[in-house]
Parts: C-alpha cells; structure tokens; sequence
C-alpha cells in the first residue's frame, strides 16, 4: 500500500447483471446468493473504480467478488451465468 491509499481496497469483480432500480435484481441476486454466500456484491456502479458498463443509465450491479483472479473464476464457474465485466476494480463503498 502507497501513500494516500490507505483505506482503498482491490478486489478482483465479475459483473452477471445490471439494473437502473436495485429491485430488478431481486430474483437473480437470491439465486446468487444461494451458491456464493458471502462473495456477493449488489450495490451501485459508482461503488466501483475501474468498472465499465455498456449502459450509461446502470445505477446497480449483481455480481461476485474475490481477492484474487483464480478465486473469482472459481466463483463465476460455480454461478454458471454469463458475465458482462470481469477485471480488478478499486471499492470506493466500504461499509
């Protein structure tokens, strides 16, 4: 960690949907959940530096998170769903 990053987490993220109203995830975000428990995301696009999204409208994604590449691969093989971005993002929410 660099000066000035204290506080930034990098996590690698893989994006299965987006919505402009966070209810429109409801279905998909319990049927994620229940294969990936904890490694889900649903929150708002901005949460997220370095995420791309085809439509500037998107306000919410559903997806999941891991620290490393090879876990993350390892979570979307296990959700079988396709992705509409995979990379390393910065959280810019933290709770």
């Amino acid at each position: 960690m660099t000066a000035g990053d204290e506080g930034v987490v990098t996590e690698w993220l893989a994006v299965f949907s987006t919505a402009t109203d966070v209810e429109a995830l409801d279905a998909d975000t319990a049927a994620v959940k229940a294969i990936v428990g904890g490694a889900i995301v649903v929150s708002p696009v901005n949460c997220f530096d370095g995420l791309t999204v085809d439509d500037p409208g998107t306000t919410y994604v559903l997806g999941v998170v891991a620290p490393s590449r090879e876990q993350l691969n390892a979570l979307v093989e296990q959700v079988d769903r396709p992705t509409v971005f995979v990379g390393r993002v910065r959280t810019m929410c933290l709770d």
